[in-house]
């Protein structure tokens, strides 16, 4: 009504039924994404989407502050980024947890550097659970603007964290990622375009209960999700990305 009577008659995208998603059509399958979901509310299909179309654009000058953020920090080989940062309490997977991860995949991958990234409100407990590394380590929470943040994604051989704002920067400038995520909301909604093969996901009995804090169920979605699977898909996607990063080198002796 307001909006009639402001003027405008025709309004796309706001009917009911393009403001749900849709289900899955088969038993284990996603939902239909934000995205799909956006294209379908104004008539576009979503079959016509490419990771290209979430570009940030990013501009040299924001490039610029990414690549001096890092060299202040004294990171100058490969380095892999994370960000504990989430809006919801429900999603926030643990200081133990990210502790026994880091540590675990430290050993595994020996002189990767490790940056975090997100707000200042996050440095601190960054930097307790940066102390889990065996190798070097910088914190950059509260330092960058999120398309700075951006910038210093780009650079990264991987990404860690939550279902957050920091994730989907990192997918949004085309670095692998590996996502822990609740089921607050049904599988497929918010995964990342493109890398729903990298979240780690728990179907329970309550997906979809749409809560900000866990109190019955203690989080069980997300805490059910031990370090050692995140560790194994996180050495797969760097053995992936060395692997194409050799062929690259036509001398490479492998």
């Amino acid at each position: 009504m307001f909006f009639h009577l402001a003027g405008i008659h025709t309004i796309v995208g706001l009917a009911a039924d393009v403001m749900r998603h849709r289900p899955a059509s088969k038993a284990g399958g996603l939902w239909e994404s934000e995205a799909a979901r956006v294209m379908r509310a104004i008539g576009a299909r979503s079959s016509t989407l490419r990771l290209g179309d979430f570009s940030l654009e990013l501009s040299a000058e924001e490039r610029l502050v990414g690549q001096r953020a890092l060299a202040e920090a004294g990171i100058k080989e490969r380095f892999i980024a994370m960000s504990l940062g989430t809006k919801l309490p429900v999603n926030d997977w643990g200081d133990l947890r990210w502790t026994q991860c880091l540590k675990a995949l430290g050993e595994a991958v020996p002189g990767y550097s490790l940056v975090a990234i997100g707000s200042g409100v996050e440095f601190d407990r960054s930097g307790q659970v940066l102390r889990s590394w065996p190798w070097k380590t910088a914190n950059l929470c509260g330092q960058l603007a999120p398309r700075q943040s951006a910038a210093v994604l780009e650079k990264a051989q991987l990404f860690l964290g939550h279902d957050s704002g920091p994730m989907h920067l990192a997918n949004a400038v085309g670095t692998p990622l590996v996502a822990v995520f609740s089921a607050r909301g049904m599988p497929g909604i918010w995964f990342p375009f493109g890398q729903t093969q990298n979240v780690i996901y728990r179907e329970v009995p309550c997906c979809g209960c749409g809560l900000e804090v866990c109190v019955e169920k203690k989080q069980k979605c997300v805490t059910d999700i031990g370090a050692e699977e995140v560790v194994a898909k996180a050495l797969k996607l760097l053995e992936l990305q060395a692997n194409r990063e050799c062929r690259c080198r036509p001398r490479c002796q492998g």
